[in-house]
This record gives structure tokens, C-alpha cells and sequence, in this order.
């Protein structure tokens, strides 16, 4: 399919959605054109030119010429992929400034209302040739939020994750429950936990946890056992020792100089 619209400088190739398996392959890769890929459902990590993890609501763009590969992850993926050619209008000057060498990464780009119902109309529209100016003109709105994303203060995917487990009171939370949340394997959830936090995912679910027991300590009378196998301790000895290692005195200690006000 060939969509050209010379009032508007833009040429619009093909554009169609693929569902992926889990582990399955991208690529190689290498185009003629740019391409937008819109991550819609699971993960996707591409190799090239780094590793890079994109989960649904973000977007990649490819200049021409750049070669990439890349595979889902164990929950498989939905990605929605845009051939196109950029003209050379001012609005898509910018388009032709983007380094040549590699692709570029926006989280969230498509995450927000505007975008989806963008997205929704190019979709709705695809099938109706006498409305395919009203779709380049849609196309060059939905690239112009992509490129302004990358300035939205938007929450990433790790933050959601955390979030998403304070609200939990991170009781039965551990790195398998986030990664999932966030829509990401094991694996490289916790390798952009740690390049996000700087800290390990195992270390921060630690901490945590002995601050929610603080704060149970401080507020109720729950037994210090079961606040133990709440923080996520078999042996009661052991969240001693962690407790006592984190706050400087031992649970019975904490609760009696902070005692509940039940």
C-alpha cells in the first residue's frame, strides 16, 4: 500500500499490526525509509545499538539505513509498525536531524489520551482512500507528540511498578510480581531497576519491607511474628536481625518506644 500526499510532504508507505510469541525474533533488520514502531501490548528488547527495553505506550522511530534486531519477551508483544517518508517541511526538519546511526527510544510517546485516539483515527480511517489526506495530516500530529514526549514528565514503567506495589503495602510483593507489573521479564526488569534506581531490585524490596513492618509496628498491635512473614522472613530470627540492622534496636525495642495508638 502507497499513501502520497504531496500538500502535506509526507509519504506514508504501509503501516500494519503484528502480534508476536513469546521469545520470538525482529529482524535483522534494515529499511529504506523511517519507520515509527508503536509498542501496543507486552515487550519488546531490541539488541541494536544497545540493549533497550520498550513496553506498551512507547515508540520507536528508525532513520532509513539503520540496521536493528530484536525479540519479545516471554509474554510475547503487539507492535504496530509505520513505513514512511518524511518531506522536508519545517515541521519535519527535525525528522532528517536524527542521528543516522541509531534508533531512537521515546517511553510513553503514544501512552497519553491524544496519542491513542490519534492512533485510534489512522486506524479507524485505514480502510477509506478518500480520507487518506486526513490520515498523513493525523500521522504528522502523532510524530509531533512522539517528538515532544520525550520532555512529558511522565512516570516510567519502574516508577508504575513501585507505585503500583506501595498500593499493594507490598505485602506478597517481590521482583516476579514488579516485573510483571511493568510488563517486562525477570531479567531485564531488574537490569532497568538497577540502572534506574542504582539499586538491586532484591535490595530495595528489602528496605521496603522493613519499613512497611516499621510502620506496621508503629500503628498497630499486630503480633511481631506475623509481621515477620509479612515482610517476607520464614524465620523469625532473621527479620530480627534485619530489623535490628535497619532501625538500631530490635521490634519489641521499636514498638515499645513507638507504641500503637489503637
Amino acid at each position: 500500500m502507497l499513501i502520497l500526499c504531496s500538500q502535506y510532504g509526507m509519504h506514508l508507505l504501509h503501516h500494519g499490526v503484528s502480534k508476536y510469541r513469546a521469545d520470538s525474533t525482529l529482524g535483522p533488520a534494515c529499511w529504506p525509509h523511517f519507520d515509527l514502531l508503536v509498542i501496543l501490548g507486552g515487550s519488546f528488547h531490541f539488541d541494536l545499538p544497545q540493549g533497550m527495553e520498550a513496553v506498551a505506550g512507547d515508540a520507536l522511530l528508525v532513520p532509513k539505513g539503520v540496521r536493528f534486531r530484536g525479540r519479545t519477551s516471554s509474554f510475547g508483544g503487539t507492535l504496530w509498525v509505520h513505513h514512511f517518508r518524511p518531506g522536508r517541511t519545517e515541521k519535519e526538519n527535525w525528522l532528517h536531524r536524527l542521528p543516522s546511526q541509531r534508533m531512537r527510544h521515546y517511553p510513553g510517546g503514544v501512552r497519553g489520551d491524544w496519542s491513542q485516539a490519534l492512533l485510534a483515527r489512522i486506524h479507524e480511517i485505514h480502510s477509506h482512500p478518500t480520507l487518506r489526506p486526513e490520515q498523513i495530516l493525523l500521522f504528522r500530529l502523532l510524530l509531533d507528540r512522539v517528538r515532544r514526549s520525550s520532555s512529558d514528565p511522565r512516570p516510567s514503567v519502574i516508577q508504575q511498578a513501585i507505585e503500583a506495589a506501595k498500593d499493594c503495602q507490598w505485602q506478597g510483593i517481590d521482583s516476579g510480581w514488579m516485573a510483571r507489573s511493568a510488563g517486562l521479564s525477570q531479567s531485564h526488569f531488574r537490569a532497568r531497576f538497577l540502572a534506574e534506581t542504582g539499586k538491586t531490585i532484591g535490595d530495595f524490596l528489602k528496605t521496603r519491607r522493613l519499613e512497611r513492618a516499621q510502620e506496621v509496628l508503629r500503628t498497630t498491635d499486630v503480633p511481631i511474628k506475623e509481621i515477620s512473614r509479612e515482610a517476607g522472613y520464614s524465620e523469625l530470627s532473621a527479620f530480627y536481625h534485619a530489623f535490628r540492622k535497619a532501625a538500631g534496636c530490635s521490634p519489641a525495642k521499636f514498638r515499645k518506644r513507638h507504641p500503637p495508638m489503637v
